[in-house]
């Protein structure tokens, strides 16, 4: 069970032809067509391509260790959480102001 864990995990760290497209700035055909010629390093699964990351840092020219990857995903799920943790503070801020005028509805009827 954990050999198939390992295995999930690594898919998701691939791109679609789409995501490298898009990160690229050119055509999802142009990248299935560099993925068809060696030019791009891909592997395909069914009927898709499918690219690392590092392939596309490759393509665009940046060098990146092992220890700066770590890192540059370390960051991206940090700011995962902290766009995660703003929206919760905004429900519990407008929660809040329900609250409060709601208070001062029943406050104002009692007086």
């Amino acid at each position: 069970m954990k050999h198939k864990e390992i295995q999930i995990t690594a898919i998701k760290q691939w791109l679609t032809a789409e995501e490298v497209a898009k990160r690229l700035g050119i055509s999802v055909q142009t990248v299935r067509e560099k993925c068809i010629t060696g030019e791009f390093k891909a592997n395909k699964v069914g009927k898709e391509w499918r690219i690392l990351p590092q392939e596309v840092n490759r393509i665009l020219g940046i060098s990146m260790d092992n220890e700066e990857y770590q890192k540059e995903l370390y960051i991206k799920s940090l700011e995962s959480e902290v766009k995660h943790y703003k929206f919760l503070i905004s429900t519990l801020k407008s929660n809040f102001n329900a609250i409060n005028s709601m208070l001062q509805e029943v406050k104002a009827d009692h007086e």
